[in-house]
């Protein structure tokens, strides 16, 4: 749990996979709420694995997106500078 706490100090968007020879639902939901993305069990074919890595960079890529967009919007929570600027929104 320590080396999740430290990677997602680095970057806490970023979506770690956990590949496990065993590991029941109480070690899964424990690793879930330390921020892991997905839990794989070993042997993993390499369909799953791929479906699995291509998920979590699609969801960090949509994050960072996010994150950007916000920062271009200085983003405060609220919608009052973003909707109904345009004359033709006044109206």
């Amino acid at each position: 749990y320590e080396v999740i706490a430290e990677i997602k100090q680095m970057d806490e968007a970023i979506p770690l996979l956990c590949l496990s020879p065993q590991c029941d639902m109480k070690e899964v939901v424990r690793l879930m709420k330390a921020g892991v993305h997905d839990v794989l069990q070993l042997p993993l074919g390499k369909e799953v694995f791929l479906h699995s890595l291509k998920q979590a960079i699609h969801l960090y890529r949509l994050s960072q997106k996010v994150f950007y967009l916000e920062r271009q919007q200085n983003w405060q929570g609220e919608l009052s500078g973003i909707i109904g600027n345009s004359p033709q929104m006044r109206e």
